[in-house]
């Protein structure tokens, strides 16, 4: 008996370190490393460059295109590596490009870790834990972002870090210490020095420190005192942008949509009510119709965009991803995608009872709702640039746990149903791999090809 458990010990010892299941994921953002071209979102490698060549800041109002209006703390660490690389140039073997965008890569990797450890907090079933890694090592968009020049994977870094604060912060029943609330503070602070998007999640911070009072009967007075030093904190770091602002615009905000509004084309409204899967389906297109822009009655769907956008790798590649990989990845994320949003109410409905899955919720939620908001006030479905899933990435430990959440209810609900979900997960592996592995290995064409996403 003792030889069998033995054996039987040894078969599933895989599955007890189910954290070997997310090397998945950092096995694709290598092979999209060097499967890819060196690609960047918008103009981020020219400040990058600025601040190599001149070691300091530009004004937010200068020529060097709008990625000036962030807090360029990455583009400084950016800075340092492509100004290394240049000094190495011939005794390295990346082009300093090639070194800015390993940077984003680091970024994504560091970030990989912290996940596992949100849904360690919070998922028991194993099983359900390792079916959301392996979903999560297809998020097309996430792989993507992990390559590409720009400043979204430093913020998921620190936004998710901040997440398994905030997890840890309401798991524990004790009013949090000044120094907890503080570290918070201090994380969504240096998340908004990355990008300022990440500010958003000092709303969800702030209202899971207030809900104590009633999650936990706490007393309210010290709770607001927690909450004023938790937006102290982050207001220190945050506010730095704003400053900069000023000095240089006269305006706090600084952004085409709001100081130039007369010279920026928008179009009508985004459609949120509806879902167009069988257009969905249609794409990709022919290869003179690549490029960002309203295709078919899809692109000018909320839902269908962003569904869009989440699972399909870059359209304006040199040579198009296959066709049919990305159709059949289409319709397999179909049942994962909704895992997710019965994942989110779930996580609803038990935050009364275990108040950890309160920043859970919010964490994605107010990007969500930022992103509702913004394409209504400027709407513009040619472009969808507030539209893009990358802008909830810090974000991403809540995407998987809410995965992993749903997983754990199907299986305990229907246990026979977990052979099914495990041959879906399989198949959307397959798929992905064809379509990630379909197409050159630009890394090996000289030189480099380089491309800004439209």
């Amino acid at each position: 008996m003792e030889e069998k458990s033995k054996v039987k010990s040894n078969r599933i010892w895989f599955i007890q370190k189910d954290w070997i299941f997310l090397i998945l994921v950092i096995v694709a953002c290598f092979v999209a490393f060097f499967r890819f071209p060196i690609l960047q979102n918008d103009d981020h490698l020219s400040v990058v460059k600025y601040i190599a060549n001149e070691w300091e800041w530009p004004q937010v109002s200068g020529e060097l295109g709008s990625q000036t209006k962030h807090i360029l703390v990455h583009h400084t660490i950016a800075a340092c590596f492509y100004r290394g690389l240049e000094l190495l140039r011939d005794a390295a073997p990346l082009k300093p490009e090639r070194g800015v965008q390993l940077l984003s890569l680091l970024w994504a990797l560091g970030t990989i870790p912290i996940i596992w450890l949100i849904t360690k907090q919070l998922i028991v079933d194993k099983r359900a834990r390792i079916l959301a890694f392996l979903v999560f090592g297809t998020f097309t968009y996430w792989i993507r972002s992990s390559v590409t020049i720009d400043n979204d994977m430093a913020m998921s870094f620190w936004g998710n870090l901040a997440l398994l604060t905030a997890i840890v912060l309401m798991k524990n029943p004790r009013l949090p210490g000044y120094r907890q609330v503080c570290i918070l503070g201090v994380l969504i602070g240096i998340a908004a020095l990355m990008k300022d998007t990440a500010s958003l999640m000092i709303f969800p911070a702030v209202i899971s420190i207030l809900s104590r009072k009633w999650l936990y009967k706490e007393r309210f007075n010290p709770l607001i005192t927690r909450g004023l030093l938790l937006i102290l904190v982050w207001g220190a770091l945050a506010s730095i942008n704003y400053i900069r602002h000023y000095h240089d615009t006269g305006h706090l905000f600084s952004h085409v949509y709001l100081q130039e509004a007369k010279s920026v084309k928008l179009t009508e409204r985004w459609d949120y009510f509806s879902f167009r899967y069988s257009a969905i389906l249609q794409r990709p297109f022919k290869r003179e119709e690549r490029g960002d822009a309203r295709w078919n009655i899809a692109d000018t769907s909320f839902l269908s965009k962003f569904y869009i956008l989440w699972w399909s790798l870059p359209d304006y590649l040199p040579d198009i991803p296959n066709p049919r990989a990305t159709r059949i990845l289409y319709l397999i994320a179909f049942p994962f995608s909704l895992c997710g949003i019965l994942g989110l109410i779930l996580a609803f409905f038990r935050i009364r009872k275990i108040p950890a899955w309160l920043p859970v919720v919010g964490w994605p939620v107010i990007g969500i709702l930022a992103m509702l908001l913004g394409t209504w006030l400027f709407p513009n479905t040619r472009c969808s640039s507030l539209l893009r899933p990358r802008y909830i990435s810090y974000a991403a430990g809540s995407q998987v746990v809410l995965l992993a959440l749903a997983f754990q209810k199907i299986i305990k609900r229907f246990p026979k149903f977990r052979w099914i979900m495990g041959g879906l997960v399989l198949i959307q592996l397959i798929v992905f791999w064809w379509l990630l592995l379909s197409g050159p290995f630009y890394s090996f064409i000289k030189p480099w090809p380089f491309l800004t996403s439209p």
